[in-house]
């Protein structure tokens, strides 16, 4: 069950008069195809166009009746404690370092449990973490309405659909495993959720990239997957003065990138084969397509190669902003049974997910 996501199109709500996109860059080498439209035949172009449509309006169909159903069993401490996470997901506001409340505890005499009221804080402010989540302009009808009243009653503020983090790295906030148990529990619902997430914007800067800068990312890999490998085989670094263990590993690594990159690597590496002639051949379409993704895969592994630190620093920092927001939940609504857990999309498209005993 997805509460947040970004299919749904902007509609006629959609802001209007945007700048155009910017001037194509002169095209330069292999990294030219990133500049170029990809064209299709028509008739595959509008099998594709209808075949999309139809999958989303059965997403559509099929993620409502699942909303309707949850949000038919849930109680309202469940219902306000979910527009609270959405919330407190999409914003970082420094007032909110120390937010009061009204907080419950619960007390437990005779096998009576009661609920008392108490005066409380949460530290929900975590400087520098990420935040922002993409579609929350875009919400299912079915809670859309009572989700930005209670945000505007308890916290009063407006929900807008862009963050102070510069984009929304946030990009899906969906139950894992069965809400059968929402019907039938009297004080208490267990509900998993995963924040999925994307540190780094989708679209991908292609200016200023040449053969030369796509060669220095393909050896930059290169020497990265043999430190690597001499970390897995404990070897020490002074190991890599000797010539033989340092081709041994050089050639190790070399199998892993041309596993990775078989094109990029021949034309502009060994440059055992040459682009332009295979790309005016016969089997062009396919070919350049292949160039595509490895284009794509590197330009994304040199973003995280150059970056690597500041992005472990931002993922540290948006799971303590989840962990706060957790505590919070479990002084705000005791009853509620709400776990949140994290997975990027790195690791999803590679078929990791985090845990759902992260927060329990």
């Amino acid at each position: 069950m997805v509460l947040s996501k970004f299919l749904k199109p902007a509609g006629p709500g959609a802001p209007k008069g945007a700048a155009g996109p910017p001037p194509e860059a002169p095209r330069v080498g292999l990294a030219s195809l990133l500049r170029q439209p990809i064209q299709m035949v028509p008739e595959r172009e509008q099998f594709l166009r209808e075949g999309l449509a139809e999958g989303l309006r059965f997403f559509e169909t099929f993620n409502e009746s699942r909303l309707n159903l949850a949000f038919g069993s849930f109680d309202p401490d469940m219902k306000k404690a979910l527009y609270e996470v959405l919330f407190l997901l999409h914003v970082n506001p420094p007032a909110f370092k120390e937010y009061k409340f009204t907080g419950v505890e619960l007390e437990r005499t005779g096998g009576v449990v009661r609920e008392k009221p108490v005066e409380t804080s949460a530290e929900l402010y975590v400087e520098g973490a990420p935040h922002g989540v993409e579609g929350i302009e875009r919400l299912s009808p079915v809670f859309r309405d009572a989700f930005s009243e209670h945000i505007q009653k308890t916290f009063g503020l407006t929900v807008t659909p862009h963050s102070t983090f510069g984009f929304n790295p946030i990009v899906s906030i969906h139950s894992l495993g069965s809400i059968g148990t929402m019907g039938h529990k009297s004080r208490a619902s267990d509900l998993d959720l995963q924040v999925q997430y994307e540190l780094e914007p989708f679209l991908i800067d292609t200016q200023g990239q040449t053969d030369a800068t796509l060669r220095e990312a393909l050896v930059r890999e290169l020497k990265h997957g043999m430190g690597k490998l001499r970390a897995e085989r404990g070897l020490p670094e002074a190991l890599l003065q000797d010539p033989k263990e340092r081709e041994a590993l050089q050639r190790d690594a070399t199998q892993q990138v041309l596993k990775t990159f078989p094109l990029l690597y021949r034309y502009l590496v060994t440059r055992e084969r040459n682009y332009g002639t295979d790309l005016a051949g016969a089997n062009a379409g396919a070919l350049r397509s292949q160039i595509l993704g490895e284009l794509v895969q590197l330009l994304k592994r040199a973003a995280q190669l150059a970056h690597g630190e500041e992005m472990a620093k931002q993922e540290a920092l948006l799971q303590e902003k989840l962990k706060r927001v957790q505590k919070y939940l479990n002084a705000r609504y005791p009853t509620v049974e709400i776990y949140l857990f994290s997975c990027s999309n790195d690791d999803y498209r590679r078929g990791h997910h985090g845990s759902t005993l992260t927060n329990k």
